[in-house]
């Protein structure tokens, strides 16, 4: 539980593994729920096997069937996040893109409205 709450601050996903098999109780201990529930980050729960099911993952953010499914969705939610800031910086608006300023290497700077 102590390391759950020590996550360093510059880390975005917390990710908790675990294979099957005895010892899977603990994550059902309402500290660790708890502590899991009330983090800040954004937590992916692989504990066990498919048919292993704590109340850990059921206060996650993410539940996989397996560890290496919970990577496979990390890798997957980090693809997203990059194509998702690619676009934004690749895809100006029209009328912003118009009244962009050089930079001092030439380039144009654009700037993306959120609405």
């Amino acid at each position: 539980m102590a390391a759950i709450k020590r996550v360093d601050p510059s880390y975005h996903i917390l990710l908790i593994v675990r294979g099957g098999g005895k010892g899977l109780g603990k994550f059902n201990d309402v500290r660790i729920v708890e502590a899991i529930q009330n983090h800040e980050r954004y937590v992916v729960t692989g504990l066990g096997h498919s048919e292993d099911k704590t109340i850990a993952d059921t206060v996650s953010c993410y539940c996989a069937n397996v560890p290496a499914d919970a990577a496979r969705h990390i890798k997957n939610k980090c693809i997203q996040e990059r194509e998702k800031k690619k676009n934004v910086i690749e895809t100006p608006s029209v009328s912003e893109e118009k009244s962009a300023t050089p930079t001092e290497s030439g380039n144009s700077v654009h700037v993306v409205d959120d609405n």
